[in-house]
């Protein structure tokens, strides 16, 4: 089981995620610092936040991370309109 089950399993009502997904996301998103959790399979606490808002308002569509396939696929369709 990876990380972000066990972030869902420890709170499953609400979207939590950990430090990685912060600095990714901390540009976008105002987060909300919580105390740290023990999780089975690490062997120290995890730092864990909660997506609160956007950072700012935005000028327009975001900026869509990874997904290089879905990407592709999508623009291909719309060529072919």
């Amino acid at each position: 089981m990876n990380l972000a089950a066990r972030l869902m399993q420890a709170a499953p009502d609400t979207i939590r995620c950990d430090a990685a997904t912060h600095r990714a996301a901390r540009s976008r998103l105002r987060f909300q610092d919580l105390p740290a959790i023990r999780v089975k399979g690490k062997a120290a606490p995890v730092e864990v936040y909660r997506p609160v808002e956007p950072a700012r308002k935005s000028d327009g569509p975001g900026t869509m991370l990874g997904r290089g396939e879905e990407r592709a696929a999508l623009a291909e369709r719309l060529r072919a309109l």
